[in-house]
């Protein structure tokens, strides 16, 4: 079975999960919040046709190299034949925020074969244990804040975080940004290139 692979990405979501649930640095199982308020990953993959499609199964490790466990009770279910695009993704809510995991998505043609559909990717751990103690002058690890807090707030139905980008943008335009100092600052989402990033050049005439 063979597919046009447009897109496979994976999408980390960080919603509010309450204080009280978890131990003090924010670890542990999920299982007493409210499925609403949980933590979680979120595997999107996208086809730009398919050929006996009966559906896939999503995999799951805490190592890059496994072991791996299935996570789909049933199948994400394919579109069987077609030529046109289609979109998938599966939400793992069942995580330890503190944990990093690996994924990889499985295909399933209508006749029962299966074939690794994706490469494994990864998901970082969305809170971090407390620092251990360290010495009065090394300074702490800065993580900055939590993650739902960096979403923009004009887009909220885009729900991508985004980093401090520095050295601004060589394409900005007036109309856009502006932002081509070396010394500028401003926010890209954490999916996009930053192929641009740099600064200008110009040269004066001699006086």
């Amino acid at each position: 079975m063979s597919y046009a692979v447009v897109k496979r990405s994976l999408l980390l979501l960080a919603l509010g999960v309450s204080a009280p649930v978890f131990a003090a640095d924010g670890c542990g199982s999920q299982a007493a919040v409210p499925p609403a308020q949980r933590l979680s990953n979120t595997a999107q993959w996208t086809t730009a046709s398919e050929d006996e499609n009966f559906g896939y199964d999503v995999y799951r490790a805490e190592a890059e190299k496994g072991p791996f466990a299935r996570l789909t009770k049933q199948p994400v279910l394919g579109n069987g034949t077609t030529a046109e695009t289609h979109k998938y993704q599966y939400v793992d809510a069942d995580i330890d925020p503190c944990k990093e995991y690996w994924y990889y998505v499985e295909s399933i043609t209508n006749d029962g074969q299966r074939e690794k559909f994706t490469d494994v990717f990864h998901a970082p751990a969305k809170r971090h244990p407390g620092d251990a103690p360290k010495a009065c002058c090394v300074p702490q690890n800065p993580r900055g804040g939590p993650e739902a807090a960096s979403y923009d707030p004009a887009q909220p139905a885009i729900r991508i975080a985004r980093r401090v980008l520095k050295g601004g943008s060589h394409l900005c335009a007036p109309n856009y940004c502006r932002r081509y100092r070396p010394a500028a600052r401003h926010a890209e989402p954490v999916d996009t290139s930053t192929s641009h990033v740099g600064f200008r050049c110009i040269i004066r005439k001699a006086r």
